[in-house]
This record gives C-alpha cells, sequence and structure tokens, in this order.
C-alpha cells in the first residue's frame, strides 16, 4: 500500500492522514497537518 492510497483512504473516513517520525524526544512531521502535529507536541 503506498502512502498516496492510505490518505485516500483515510480522507474517504473524514481524517487526515500524519506521519511523524520519533527519535528520542524529538517528533518531527513528514506528512499530514503540521498544525496537529503542533498541538500533540
Amino acid at each position: 500500500m503506498t502512502i498516496e492510497v492510505l490518505e485516500q483512504y483515510v480522507e474517504a473516513l473524514g481524517a487526515k492522514l500524519g506521519v511523524n517520525v520519533v527519535k528520542g524526544r524529538r517528533e518531527t512531521p513528514l506528512l499530514g497537518a503540521k498544525d496537529e502535529a503542533a498541538k500533540s507536541a
């Protein structure tokens, strides 16, 4: 499954897909709504 297909599926459910990389205590958003990642940090 590609990220594009997963993103379409998630959007069809009425949600947004976000992908983050976590290394130790650092979390870096790679894909998705940056607003949502900032709220959870």
